[in-house]
């Protein structure tokens, strides 16, 4: 038991958990912290991959441009469903918004050159 002490501190282990604990639930802890760490570790891996490949994508943007930025969205889409949504929905005003504006002067141009040629 003296032998694993050290480690299972180092697992967040209590003292007095370990001295209440049984070899095969000392060891379980042991291995659930394990486990643990190795998905965080994979989870943070996976983070850094996202983030370095969001970092080149938008730096595209530079030298490409119909290139568009991305959006978390693009890398977890449960996560960012309705954030996305409501992107969408603001772009979508925002085009018509344009388009009205555009409509509006091209009417207002033709109205002035009808106009002028009467």
């Amino acid at each position: 038991m003296w032998a694993i002490y050290p480690d299972a501190l180092d697992c967040g282990i209590r003292p007095e958990l370990f001295w209440d604990s049984t070899l095969n639930e000392i060891m379980d802890m042991m291995e659930s912290y394990v486990r643990c760490r190795a998905r965080d570790r994979k989870q943070q891996i996976s983070d850094n991959f996202i983030l370095s490949k969001a970092l080149a994508l938008n730096l595209s943007t530079l030298f490409n441009e119909k290139a568009e930025l991305c959006n978390p969205w693009d890398f977890y889409p449960q996560t960012f469903k309705e954030d996305k949504e409501n992107y969408e929905h603001q772009k979508l005003e925002a085009e018509l918004a344009d388009y009205r504006d555009k409509r509006r002067r091209w009417a207002d141009e033709f109205n002035r050159r009808r106009q002028q040629g009467m």
